[in-house]
């Protein structure tokens, strides 16, 4: 990600905790220090010109979280610009937020400013912004333009100097630094990208942007070597000779080591970096998949795991590691990767996922079950049958909710089995959903003969005695959802039956057949 982006995310991010009254303290602190750590690395300008978003000159993507929002804010209160100084005072960036924050008052966001005496952030409204931007296209007086000898003497001839002691001795301290951060990261990257047909200076090059990763990993700089092997990565991407391809290549084998990936991985919890070192790790090949499964493995929270799916799903090498560990001694382990086998629809797990079907824990169980109903390949049918009698009760209605497909055909006998044994209504019922998604012939005449009428009493309501038959009903929605020719008939007559719950939903699911054919036929008769 950018700087100038990181930079807008921030900003839009701590405007929005102020404007909804969100998150925690601690949660607004910890935007706040990421806002002033920014501006502390370079002055910045936000403007808004024209819709558009940008921070110094670079558009920030509508799709950054919280920049519509933001640029609404702006819109209402008719700000332009921010101008927001290098090393600014953190009070005064809290006074921009929360006056930016709130809604348009009769005082303007300017007056408040100059209030709270705030000197290191400015605005500019959008008649001032357009006037500077007139003023800039306006030609210099002609009086002005008389040459250089008419400008900077005095009277009597005499140069001038308009650069006084003290302004110059800044003049220079400033090239000092400016010389000086031409040996930093940024720059050995930027330098990089100017050596393309040059090998020599290439190889420098590189090494130069490895070294500097490894220091400022080593000094906890970690947004600068995140950035930094982002650039190296896409530049390699970009790059089409292969002997540059392999330079890089190599580089990127030097860079991406443990001590300097496995730092990153915390970086995976935070919305301004996750996607970049989700690409790190995916680029680091089964090094990255190792290390991720390790702090998945070790993962306690929710929000933990899911990150660490998130990034191992963009992953296409290491497989072989992740199915191995559905034999790992710790339960939970095997929960987890089971998850995560079932995300990535892994065919070449299910062998061990059979194994885990069959845990003493009920939790690794019902993992095992929903990876396999996932992957949804006749070779899962055989695990998917056993869970189904499983004998914890959740185990087998969560299973049943996940079965879905062709791919699953040959389950249909077995559902049917189980359905007849079911002795809790609700799991039957939802074993007949199941046969509806799965919507092969066997299942669809197994459904018509769970919804046949069961007796005399079998459509009365509210008689004394006489409960409803939800069995029915179930087998009728699934009729529905697995449409077809062989149930358009069963859905008519049950159209009619004497049950009012069981007519209204056989009538929804031959409207929605019968549409769906319909499509099916436009859809065959298109050119």
């Amino acid at each position: 990600m950018q700087n100038e982006h990181r930079f807008a995310l921030m900003f839009s991010r701590l405007v929005d905790l102020m404007r909804q009254n969100s998150g925690s303290s601690n949660e607004r602190r910890a935007a706040l220090q990421g806002l002033v750590d920014a501006a502390n690395m370079r002055s910045n300008t936000i403007r808004l010109e024209d819709g558009v978003l940008t921070v110094e000159g670079i558009k920030a993507p509508q799709d950054v979280p919280f920049v519509r929002s933001f640029i609404g804010q702006l819109r209402a209160h008719d700000i332009a610009e921010i101008r927001v100084g290098l090393r600014p005072a953190p009070i005064d960036l809290i006074q921009m937020v929360v006056a930016l924050a709130g809604e348009p008052g009769p005082e303007p966001i300017r007056s408040q400013l100059e209030r709270a005496k705030v000197l290191t952030v400015a605005v500019l409204t959008g008649d001032e912004a357009q006037t500077i931007r007139d003023r800039r296209k306006q030609p210099v007086p002609e009086d002005l333009m008389g040459g250089p000898s008419s400008v900077g003497q005095s009277p009597g001839g005499v140069q001038q100097d308009f650069v006084s002691a003290r302004a110059g001795a800044a003049y220079d301290q400033m090239v000092e630094i400016t010389e000086a951060s031409s040996t930093t990261l940024a720059a050995a990257v930027r330098r990089l990208r100017r050596v393309h047909d040059d090998a020599p200076e290439l190889s420098k090059g590189l090494n130069a942007v490895a070294a500097g990763v490894v220091t400022s990993v080593r000094e906890n700089r970690m947004p600068e070597a995140v950035d930094a092997i982002i650039a190296v990565i896409r530049q390699e991407g970009e790059e089409h000779r292969e002997d540059v391809q392999l330079r890089y290549g190599v580089a990127l084998r030097r860079i991406l080591q443990p001590e300097v990936l496995q730092p990153l991985l915390e970086y995976l919890l935070d919305p301004l970096y996750n996607k970049d070192v989700a690409e790190i790790m995916r680029r680091a090949g089964q090094r990255g998949t190792e290390l991720l499964l390790e702090v998945l493995i070790a993962a306690t929270t929710f929000a933990e795991r899911r990150a660490y799916l998130e990034a191992l799903r963009q992953i296409d090498t290491g497989m072989d590691v992740i199915v191995a560990t559905l034999n790992h001694h710790q339960w939970y382990v095997v929960r987890n990767v089971a998850d995560l086998v079932g995300e990535l629809r892994i065919e070449e797990g299910v062998p061990g996922l059979g194994d885990a079907a069959k845990h003493e824990d009920s939790r690794v169980r019902l993992s095992a079950g929903l990876a396999l109903a996932k992957i949804g390949t006749p070779s899962a049918v055989k695990h998917l049958g056993a869970l189904l009698r499983d004998k914890d009760m959740r185990v087998r209605l969560e299973v049943a909710k996940a079965v879905e497909g062709r791919g699953l055909a040959a389950l249909a006998m077995p559902l049917v089995n189980a359905a007849d044994s079911e002795e809790d209504s609700e799991i039957r019922q939802e074993f007949y959903r199941a046969l509806g998604r799965i919507g092969t012939n066997d299942a669809v005449q197994a459904l018509i003969k769970a919804a046949k009428p069961k007796g005399i009493l079998s459509g009365l309501r509210n008689v004394p005695g006489v409960k409803q038959d939800g069995n029915r009903l179930a087998a009728t929605e699934a009729l529905g959802l697995a449409g077809g020719k062989l149930a358009i008939p069963a859905l008519e007559d049950l159209a009619q039956d004497r049950d009012r719950s069981v007519r209204e939903m056989a009538k929804r699911g031959l409207e929605r057949t019968l549409q769906s054919s319909r499509g099916a036929g436009e859809t065959s008769q298109a050119p």
